[in-house]
């Protein structure tokens, strides 16, 4: 285990054989930073998330699409998931370390913290096992760990007012930047 690099371009994602990919700089309201595109045009298999109550989503599959949003001053990584049909499946929120912002290698480090906003708007905090097991190993620091606890409450504390803003934000991008594949 260990703190983990995760690029917005998905160069090492061996799940998906073929893709396109796109950015462009994000700029809105005070929020700045990137957005990028992929279209997942094929996959080695359909990635489906099983998370409580029985919820399944599939959140990869062929011609589906992911829409990122780094944002510079943050200790957030925004993921939203469309199916084929350009239909949002789920917004999957990365707490982060530190978001490095360089075009096309944009990445973040992550903090294994995760909230996933699922369509019906039901709010799900994932992976505290990991993040208590990465403290407990020292691969975190306890000032990572509470930084992890404190944005993710802050985010899910802010979310009713943020939720109109991210909606906003990812249905521009996701216009923007599908008619440049």
């Amino acid at each position: 285990m260990e703190l983990e690099k995760k690029y917005m371009n998905k160069k090492n994602w061996s799940r998906v054989l073929e893709s396109e990919f796109v950015f462009c700089k994000l700029d809105e309201n005070n929020i700045k930073g990137i957005a990028s595109l992929t279209l997942i045009k094929k996959v080695k298999a359909p990635l489906i998330k099983k998370y409580k109550d029985n919820l399944e989503l599939k959140i990869a599959d062929n011609d589906y699409y992911w829409l990122q949003l780094g944002i510079e001053s943050e200790n957030y990584w925004i993921t939203a998931m469309y199916d084929s049909n350009k239909k949002l499946i789920q917004y999957y929120i990365d707490i982060t370390d530190k978001n490095i912002i360089n075009d096309s290698e944009s990445y973040f480090i992550d903090l294994f913290l995760d909230i996933v906003i699922v369509k019906n708007e039901e709010v799900m905090i994932l992976d505290e096992d990991e993040l208590e097991l990465a403290l407990k190993n020292r691969v975190i620091t306890i000032e990572q760990y509470e930084l992890a606890y404190m944005k993710t409450k802050e985010f899910i504390k802010d979310l009713s007012k943020k939720k109109n803003e991210i909606d906003t934000i990812c249905n521009k991008y996701f216009d923007v930047l599908v008619k440049k594949i």
